[in-house]
């Protein structure tokens, strides 16, 4: 592989540039992986975690553009769009610079507006 990926071929750059760092566990030494700004942990690879953080990383450039975040741009309204609360598939994140996003766990979606 190259400088940036492991014999996985994970991308190491991508994922310490979005908080993610492979450590030993303590006792049995087994790698996982560590995300102490969302003080997060997991044995896999976190592709998807990534993928997001780089998705809202590259929408933040674009945030500045919008004019009344707390509304849904036309035609943005759609599947489970307002469902809040206990069994919401819509979960609050946070990016690499502390701002709070959310997180469609069945989609894949992400928005700066909660749904």
């Amino acid at each position: 592989g190259s400088a940036t990926t492991n014999g996985d071929g994970e991308d190491l750059a991508a994922a310490a540039a979005c908080g993610w760092s492979q450590v030993a566990h303590p006792t049995t030494g087994q790698q996982y992986w560590y995300n102490q700004q969302l003080n997060q942990t997991c044995w896999s690879y976190p592709a998807h975690a990534i993928k997001v953080a780089q998705e809202a990383a590259a929408a933040a450039g674009e945030a500045a553009e919008v004019k009344d975040v707390s509304a849904p741009a036309d035609g943005e309204l759609q599947g489970n769009a307002g469902a809040r609360g206990i069994g919401s598939v819509w979960k609050p994140l946070k990016d690499g610079q502390g701002r709070t996003y959310y997180y469609n766990t069945v989609t894949g979606e992400t928005s700066w507006v909660p749904r």
